[in-house]
């Protein structure tokens, strides 16, 4: 989550959501595009999840794949909420989810 916090401090939202946002009204093989990198997004969300409570680091019910969905939208909507005031709708999405993984 630390890797979104330069976007929060300048007040910005995640380019791959940004452009989902519009992208029925892209040509497909930018929705494809677009589509994939959401994927991946997702996927590497996954695989740290995954990792993360293989190694006892993490501990949470339910799939990774799952959960992934659950924490992609929570920060991407986070940074949309920074954009107004009080401008902490990222710091505390990030301590709920630390609190929700049971993670340091």
């Amino acid at each position: 989550m630390d890797a979104f916090a330069y976007c929060a401090q300048k007040g910005q939202m995640c380019g791959v959501h940004a452009m989902l946002s519009d992208s029925n009204l892209f040509e497909p093989p930018l929705q494809d595009a677009v589509s994939r990198l959401a994927q991946t997004d997702l996927r590497i969300i996954a695989d740290v999840l995954h990792t993360g409570r293989e190694s006892g680091e993490l501990k949470f019910r339910g799939e990774p794949a799952d959960l992934a969905i659950i924490i992609n939208c929570a920060v991407k909507g986070a940074l949309m909420l920074n954009r107004v005031s009080p401008h902490d709708a990222c710091e505390r999405m990030k301590l709920a989810v630390q609190q929700m993984f049971s993670c340091p």
